[in-house]
Parts: C-alpha cells; structure tokens; sequence
C-alpha cells in the first residue's frame, strides 16, 4: 500500500465522526426546531357571532385515514374555557364525541370574522365557517383542517397537513350525554 493511499485512508477515518456528528446534529434539528404554520394566519373575531346555547355539529372527513381518529361529533358550548384562549380570541369549551386522544377536553375559538376553530391537545385545527352557529339543523358547511400548531421542519415535510371537513348542525339530544 502506497503512503499516499495510507494517507488517504487515514484522513477518511479521522472525518467519519465529523460527519456522523454532523448527520446527527442535523436529524436532532430537525425533530426539535419549529417551524410555523401557514394554517393559523387569520386574526380578528370581534365582530363574529356569540353562541348563548350549547350547539351541536355532526363531522365528516375527506381523509378517511384522519376521520378514524377525530370525533364524528362536538357540542360547542357557550362556557369560557382559558386553556384555548389565544392573544384576541376567546376560547370556549367544546367536547367530541367519541372522546378519542383528549377530544373530550377540547376547545373552540372564533379565527377571523368568518371561521371558527375547534381542536385540542396535538389535533389538527378544524375550521369552520362561523355560520355553524347559525344555521339550521339541515344545512351542512364545508371547512377545512390542518396543521394550527408550530410543528417541526421533520414533520412539516412529512405530515399532511390539509384536507376537508364537512359539518351539519344536529339535535343535541340525538348525540346522548355529556359526561
């Protein structure tokens, strides 16, 4: 073997852990660092509807894979509820039906003067447009869901983030108790 090409191998070698350092610090920053959103721009609400009653919505997913997961139901009650608070919209308490991954702690805030949202811990955003709170009981609305939150730069590339919802206004009475 040459000294030249013992040389090399020897550079080569002091470099693998650089470059494993390197790679690592790279997949690190990419699971931690966050990134925004571009789903929750919307601000305002002020002159958007206040709801005095509990108003129940019956949910439909485009997404059968993400409609598995999220509730096929929510009773949108008037009550404040601080944990969905955000700077300018007030946040009021919402409860999904089936409870699945906390939905039964869930919230709901207006977003703008022509949408709503309703989400929990980790959920995606389910926005609405604000005439759910309005409508009668046979009219359905199309919204849209998605990523509300700060995620990371891995899943930003990696989720889906987007898909639609469809929401109707239903008896509450037809939906059984809140527990």
């Amino acid at each position: 073997m040459s000294a030249a090409h013992r040389s090399g191998m020897l550079v080569t070698l002091r470099l693998r852990p650089f470059v494993a350092a390197a790679g690592l610090l790279a997949v690190i920053t990419a699971l931690v660092i966050p990134v925004p959103s571009s789903f929750d721009t919307q601000s305002g609400g002020a002159d958007a509807p206040i709801l005095k009653t509990e108003r129940c919505i019956a949910l439909g997913y485009s997404d059968s894979g993400e409609g598995r997961w999220l509730p096929h139901a929510f009773r949108l009650q008037p009550e404040r509820d601080r944990v969905f608070d955000r700077a300018g919209h007030t946040g009021y308490r919402a409860v999904g039906l089936p409870a699945t991954l906390g939905s039964d702690q869930s919230g709901w805030r207006h977003t703008g003067r022509d949408s709503i949202d309703i989400g929990w811990h980790h959920s995606p955003a389910l926005r609405l447009p604000v005439g759910i709170l309005l409508s009668p009981e046979t009219e359905t609305l199309v919204g849209r869901a998605g990523n509300g939150q700060w995620t990371t730069l891995a899943s930003a590339f990696v989720e889906r983030n987007r898909f639609i919802v469809t929401a109707r206004v239903v008896a509450c009475r037809d939906l059984g108790p809140v527990t």
